[in-house]
């Protein structure tokens, strides 16, 4: 799969964390009603350096991708989180 365009369709709900795992695709989500219901993307998908997909459209979308969790993931990784002796709930 190269290419998931489910844009402008009124999709609601939450995203699936599962997107994050088409490797090389596009996800097209934009024009979506995931506003609506106050949730967030998943964090593999918003964190595009650490995930396996070409390119995420709402990367850039504020409310759907937090700019403080991510910075928050930026310093889990920097800091080597994943050594951490209690580094748990820090990236789901």
């Amino acid at each position: 799969l190269k290419r998931l365009d489910l844009a402008n369709n009124t999709l609601s709900g939450t995203i699936p964390s599962q997107l994050g795992q088409l490797q090389g695709a596009s996800i097209l989500l934009e024009g979506n009603l995931f506003h609506v219901s106050s949730m967030t993307a998943p964090l593999s998908l918003c964190m595009l350096r650490s995930v396996k997909v070409k390119a995420f459209d709402i990367t850039n979308d504020v409310t759907l991708c937090p700019l403080e969790r991510n910075a928050l993931s930026d310093f889990y990784d920097s800091a080597k989180g994943a050594e951490w002796t209690n580094g748990s709930l820090w990236q789901d």
